[in-house]
């Protein structure tokens, strides 16, 4: 084999990989995501169609296991939730979540439920989103790729807000906190 056919061969490599990771993005540093949701065989399935090379997942089957997880890998940055668990209500752990931790995890909602003023209610606590456990799962973990992705690569976005109210800004800054960007807020000047 010829010097020039190695180095063809490795070139390709670095190439396939490069395209494979998306390392121009520097999506390929680890995501590491817990997975709450009491049926087995839903939890399963949705780890293993979620699997992707930079992803570690965990799972947990109720909040108590969740709540370990999280105080023993203080890492995880994404949740996906379910609301309805043997031991207690999702939302307890998000209540939690926002005044235990001084940058909580991302939370996403899978749920059944679809009490409308019970979702605003969780938006207005952090949930990134809330997806309904009837979405076809191909369609349903393709949402959830993409989300992630999405709020993976905010953090390198900042985003000034100028607003006459305050009230105005801090609204801004927490819907777009909760997407993951960068906020800066412009002083009110005098």
């Amino acid at each position: 084999m010829t010097y020039i056919k190695i180095i063809s061969y490795v070139l390709y490599g670095i190439f396939v990989y490069y395209k494979l990771f998306n390392l121009g993005k520097n999506i390929l540093n680890t995501i590491n995501i817990l997975i709450v949701e009491d049926s087995k065989t839903f939890n399963n399935t949705v780890t293993a169609l979620l699997r992707r090379p930079n992803y570690k997942i965990f799972q947990a089957y109720n909040l108590n296991d969740a709540k370990k997880i999280l105080v023993e890998h203080e890492e995880i940055t994404y949740i996906l939730l379910d609301l309805i668990l043997p031991d207690g209500e999702g939302d307890d752990l998000i209540l939690e979540l926002t005044y235990e931790k001084k940058v909580p995890p991302k939370v996403i909602v899978l749920s059944g439920d679809k009490d409308l003023q019970r979702r605003n209610y969780l938006f207005e606590h952090g949930v990134v989103d809330y997806f309904s456990k009837e979405t076809p799962l191909r369609i349903l973990i393709k949402d959830i790729h993409t989300l992630i992705t999405t709020l993976h690569n905010n953090n390198t976005k900042s985003i000034l807000v100028v607003d006459d109210s305050s009230f105005v800004r801090k609204s801004i800054n927490h819907i777009l906190h909760t997407k993951n960007y960068n906020v800066h807020l412009a002083k009110k000047s005098s």
